[in-house]
């Protein structure tokens, strides 16, 4: 009976074979502006293909995340409640320009229009983290959430 509350009912829309990974961190969430992120995304002539909400505890932040984004372990959990976006895109790397650079600050002086200069306000809190090379959108897709 619980298999039942916790299977997804919906079969994934994620086009696997050509896609990249955005983590949309919970501070874009809780200051209400994840619809203009995403809209900021497909704006820019990305396709979403599909968004989920997750919230991971300590250990499944760890598990999970730990071993493919290299982080130091603060960063590692501000991951606990995000959103998992999926963006159909033919080039990963236009994906992760649009993100910019991880320091918000930078992000700001060197490309004003992408997402971490609008919406990244620290290292820590810098609005999404990305893939970084084209084979980790499908890898990244697939990494199973514990």
């Amino acid at each position: 009976d619980l298999l039942f509350l916790f299977q997804n009912p919906h079969p994934p829309t994620s086009i696997l074979s050509n896609c990249t990974l955005g983590l949309i961190l919970r501070h874009i969430i809780k200051e209400g502006k994840l619809g203009q992120l995403l809209g900021h995304i497909q704006f820019e002539g990305f396709d979403i293909s599909a968004v989920e909400q997750f919230y991971l505890d300590k250990g499944g932040v760890m598990n999970s995340w730990l071993c493919i984004m290299k982080l130091q372990g603060d960063i590692i959990l501000k991951l606990k409640n995000y959103v998992q976006v999926h963006v159909q895109r033919w080039k990963q790397e236009e994906f992760r320009d649009l993100c910019g650079p991880y320091d918000p600050s930078i992000a700001k002086q060197l490309f004003p229009k992408s997402i971490r200069a609008i919406f990244g306000e620290s290292i820590i809190k810098n609005a999404i983290h990305c893939t970084d090379l084209p084979d980790d959108g499908v890898f990244g897709n697939n990494f199973p959430i514990y």
